[in-house]
């Protein structure tokens, strides 16, 4: 009879080989087809200063409010947390593994006048977004300026 030590590493190694126990999710990175996908908002900030993040929620829309839905808080590593993410599902973007969705609005809201100023100001500050999706990131700028007009504000200060 094997002595303990020997037990343990035999039962650990057929756990370990035995594919049988492995389960598809966002743990593993294999999802089954039709799967729920989770998308992870992370955090928003101005790309001239990376440093400067604020949760993604500050950006106030409408994508993580309502009481139809349930946003959930996803588990941080310590590094996670020394780099400031703060991870929250979305559950308004419905993904499922494999399939094709067409394009459809997550939801409808109307902005308010001090919502809107601080959007503008996001946009025009270039403000950049990250996601997570089975973690891999996704970062984008929030808005776009217009293609029409040039923005001069960035350049106000050396007219004076």
């Amino acid at each position: 009879m094997p002595s303990g030590h020997a037990w343990v590493a035999a039962v650990a190694v057929l756990v370990a080989t035995d594919s049988s126990m492995v389960w598809a999710g966002k743990d593993t990175h294999t999802y089954k087809m039709g799967e729920d996908v989770v998308v992870w908002t992370d955090k928003v900030g101005p790309y001239n200063n990376p440093q400067e993040t604020y949760e993604y929620s500050t950006l106030g829309l409408c994508e993580l409010e309502g009481d139809d839905i349930a946003v959930e808080q996803g588990e941080l590593s310590i590094g996670e947390t020394l780099e400031g993410h703060a991870f929250f599902s979305s559950p308004r973007l419905d993904i499922h593994f494999g399939q094709n969705k067409p394009q459809t609005p997550l939801c409808n809201m109307r902005l308010k006048d001090e919502q809107a100023k601080a959007l503008a100001t996001m946009i025009n500050d270039n403000y950049w977004y990250q996601l997570y999706i089975d973690d891999l990131p996704i970062w984008a700028f929030v808005g776009e300026h217009s293609k029409f007009a040039v923005d001069v504000s960035r350049f106000s200060m050396m007219y004076r």
